[in-house]
């Protein structure tokens, strides 16, 4: 237990109380001190530019943001099987979805953009 609760639990605890349990009011812990990094973390060594993945929703109605993004995880994932992309993780790909809104249905449309590095 920390020194808070033990003061909370014990809010008129005596001057003997207190010096016969010494360990329960002590002085706040003290944290051993921290090593330094003894190797470069790894991943680290080569650091590589992201492939920019853009997505433009263009639809009449437009989504909630974590619905546009929902939307385009399909589409993600056949560029990754089709090879077009090396991988969808965070590391890969950075991914951007905009929206626009047009005036009718036969406008609607996804366009993608991919830039690589």
């Amino acid at each position: 237990m920390d020194q808070k609760r033990l003061r909370q639990m014990f809010p008129r605890a005596s001057l003997s109380f207190v010096k016969a349990n010494p360990e329960l009011f002590a002085a706040e812990p003290q944290r051993p001190p921290r090593k330094a990094l003894e190797r470069k973390v790894a991943g680290t060594e080569q650091s590589i530019e992201r492939i920019v993945l853009r997505y433009r929703l263009c639809r009449c109605r437009l989504q909630d943001p974590d619905n546009a993004y929902a939307a385009t995880k399909t589409l993600t994932d056949l560029l990754c099987r089709a090879g077009i992309l090396p991988d969808d993780s965070a590391q890969k790909i950075r991914l951007e979805v905009e929206q626009e809104k047009v005036s009718s249905y036969t406008e609607q449309r996804t366009e993608i953009e991919i830039i690589y590095p």
